[in-house]
């Protein structure tokens, strides 16, 4: 792993991975040191190829603060632990991702960004947590999902193009803005209640269309 950390008065003050190895990868886990609090830009753009054959294991430390654009694109994600602490995940860190397992974001998170988890698959639940407010432009698009969704109560609003073109069971979310196509190109089959609303998409359920699991 490359690793840059920022000294002031002789103290640690910030520890930023910038490119994780293929050979950090150990028994299919990547674990992230003690320390980081920020994993860099495209810092896993060397398990690309790697992830292609493989599904990994990611664990972090609760001293990670921040997640960059680009961070862990492209990977096929087994399971991931957030760090508790987690207060910025940027646009495009999870682009293009295949997460096998359950999905549990970070608590604290009250922003999904722009285009976090484009064109990305989760075979399996994604929990939001209870404190978020936003999900930005493009954050789900032309993504699938094959469990039904439910956002949180507190959230204020959906930006357009949000869901856009992607693929679910359904997703029932509270009464919110909702950004112009932030599900789909063309009306989808909803219901509305005092809650919120539901939405029907393409999908079933989880079994109409398989997927083959990474070993």
């Amino acid at each position: 792993m490359v690793i840059q950390n920022t000294l002031h008065d002789g103290k640690l003050i910030e520890s930023k991975l910038l490119q994780v190895e293929k050979k950090d990868i150990i028994n299919n886990k990547l674990t992230i040191p003690e320390n980081i609090t920020i994993i860099g830009t495209n810092a896993c753009e060397n398990l690309v190829e790697y992830c292609k054959d493989n599904s990994i294991i990611i664990t972090m430390p609760n001293t990670v603060r921040n997640i960059e654009p680009q961070a862990f694109q492209q990977l096929a994600i087994k399971n991931i632990t957030f760090s508790t602490n987690i207060e910025v995940i940027s646009k495009d860190s999870f682009a293009s991702c295949i997460f096998e397992q359950e999905l549990v974001l970070p608590k604290n998170l009250e922003s999904i960004p722009a285009h976090c988890f484009y064109r990305s698959t989760f075979l399996d639940n994604v929990i939001f947590p209870e404190k978020l407010k936003e999900i930005e432009q493009d954050a789900f698009s032309f993504t699938e999902f094959f469990q039904p969704i439910k956002l949180p109560e507190k959230l204020e609003q959906i930006q357009a193009y949000a869901f856009y073109k992607s693929s679910f069971v359904k997703i029932d979310a509270p009464k919110c803005e909702i950004g112009y196509c932030s599900f789909k190109e063309q009306d989808l089959e909803y219901t509305e209640n005092e809650q919120g609303l539901t939405i029907y998409g393409a999908y079933k359920n989880n079994s109409d269309k398989e997927y083959k699991l990474k070993k």
